[in-house]
């Protein structure tokens, strides 16, 4: 009869007519379907990786490797970020931290119709809203942490 650790947790799992097979149970450090959702919570909530990883009781490199790895984990990672992100600047806009410099009907009517959660009611693709997503994230992402626009 072959030793085991009493660390190590096993069940026996039966399923159909295939030969019952002993499978270790996932350890504290293996990704469960519980730390998955906590962790897409709180990323949507604060857009912050570390934090995220942090209320999973995950490693960070062991996020980053899971979104290597698993397909699923890595749609469900992009779909809260971008959501997160559409939350975020729109609340900058609505706090005066960030403001248009011109008139945009067009635009200011596509992210009239953006909603929580990251999707959008309105007639057409919302594509100046992405765009303008895209670059308020590009501007917020410097080196020094400081948000700016250069002249060319």
């Amino acid at each position: 009869m072959a030793r085991t650790s009493s660390k190590i947790r096993q069940h026996l799992v039966i399923a159909g007519s295939a030969k019952p097979q002993i499978q270790r149970a996932p350890s504290r450090n293996s990704w469960t379907p519980k730390k998955e959702r906590e962790f897409l919570a709180v990323l949507g909530e604060t857009c912050n990786v570390t934090r995220a990883c942090e209320a999973a009781g995950m490693s960070k490199n062991g996020a980053y490797k899971r979104r290597r790895k698993n397909a699923a984990f890595r749609a469900a990672w992009l779909e809260t970020i971008s959501a997160a992100y559409q939350q975020l600047e729109l609340v900058l806009l609505e706090a005066g931290r960030a403001f248009f410099a011109g008139h945009f009907p067009e635009l200011e009517a596509e992210l009239g119709g953006m909603i929580a959660g990251g999707g959008y009611e309105g007639p057409r693709s919302p594509d100046r809203a992405d765009a303008m997503v895209w670059a308020m994230t590009a501007l917020s992402v410097t080196k020094s942490g400081v948000p700016r626009v250069r002249r060319l």
